[in-house]
């Protein structure tokens, strides 16, 4: 490949009047087709990446990318009382996909939204202050040679003096998986 690639064309991968759509994040099957996860909630008029409605979908092409069939649109992840946000995907060697994302608790009409983390350590890809910090999020994978999965997420460990919810102390961490 050259050291200078160039755009080609753009493609509507998904599209819905009716929603908002963030994070799109794509992977191309052992099979040939190629996969995207991404963040699909209500359509509002002051737009947040963390919204109640807010929940993972996969659509699918069947042409390397070049049209995506809107029939194909399935739900991965879905919560109540949760925003549920920042979708990776990845295919491992014996075929299975693992999408990863994270969940935020938040607050209804009457309270400031707030964005922390979900307690739930349920089932599921998902990562919901497994290390033990404020605010974690935006993992992804890779597989490792002997099967093992490598995934990294970012920590933000306490509130911003200012009240921003950043913090300096933030960095990235990551989490190995392995079968039971």
């Amino acid at each position: 490949m050259s050291e200078t690639l160039v755009k080609d064309r753009d493609v509507i991968v998904y599209r819905n009047e009716a929603s908002y759509c963030v994070i799109g994040v794509p992977e191309l099957l052992q099979n040939g087709d190629m996969v995207c996860v991404l963040q699909e909630q209500a359509c509002r008029k002051y737009r947040s990446h963390y919204d109640l409605s807010a929940r993972i979908v996969l659509l699918r092409s069947h042409d390397n990318g070049s049209t995506w069939d809107p029939g194909t649109k399935t739900l991965v992840a879905d919560a109540e009382s949760e925003a549920v946000v920042g979708p990776a995907i990845k295919q491992l060697r014996d075929g299975t996909l693992i999408v990863t994302y994270f969940k935020w608790r938040m607050g209804n009409d009457d309270e400031v939204p707030a964005e922390q983390p979900s307690e739930d350590e349920g089932a599921g890809m998902h990562f919901a202050n497994s290390a033990g910090g404020d605010n974690l999020g935006y993992p992804t994978s890779v597989q490792l040679p002997d099967g093992t999965v490598f995934t990294t997420w970012y920590m933000n460990e306490a509130e911003g003096q200012d009240g921003s919810g950043f913090s300096p102390l933030s960095y990235i961490g990551g989490t190995f998986l392995r079968e039971r």
